[in-house]
C-alpha cells in the first residue's frame, strides 16, 4: 500500500515490482490502510481511508472492480469465510474510524449489506 499516492503495488517475489494500481475513486492521495484478502474468490479489499471506500481489486488481472462507499475513513478489514449450506460464504468487516462504524460488505456483490454503530467508552 502507498498511502501516500492512493495506490496499491502488486510484488511478484521474485521479480519485484508487477503492477501499481490506483484505488479509492481517483483521489490522489486515498490513502490506503488495510487489505484483505479472500483468497477463494482471488479478491482483494483494499480500506481507503480519505475517500471513504474500499477498493476490490481482482487479483487474476490485477484491476480494480469496484469502489464500495462505506463509513467514515476506514481504516482496518477482516474477511472471513464459513460454510452455508453447500458452498461457501464470506464476509467483509470494515472498521470506519471516524463514523464509530463497521460496515458489512457482501462478497458475493461487495456491496454494503449492512453498518453497525460502535458504542466507544463501553
Amino acid at each position: 500500500m502507498n498511502p501516500g499516492d492512493g495506490t496499491v503495488t502488486v510484488l511478484d517475489s521474485k521479480s519485484g515490482i508487477v503492477k501499481t494500481i490506483p484505488v479509492g475513486l481517483g483521489y490522489e492521495h486515498s490513502c490506503p490502510y488495510c487489505i484483505g484478502v479472500d483468497s477463494r474468490d482471488n479478491k482483494i479489499y483494499v480500506a481507503n481511508g480519505a475517500s471513504s471506500t474500499v477498493s476490490v481489486i481482482d487479483g487474476k488481472s490485477d484491476t480494480v472492480k469496484k469502489d464500495t462507499p462505506v463509513g467514515n475513513w476506514p481504516t482496518f478489514i477482516l474477511v472471513t469465510r464459513y460454510p452455508s449450506g453447500f458452498e461457501s460464504c464470506c464476509k467483509v468487516y470494515v472498521a470506519n474510524t471516524y463514523g464509530d462504524t463497521v460496515s458489512l460488505i457482501d462478497s458475493n456483490n461487495d456491496t454494503v449489506k449492512n453498518t453497525i454503530r460502535v458504542e466507544i467508552g463501553r
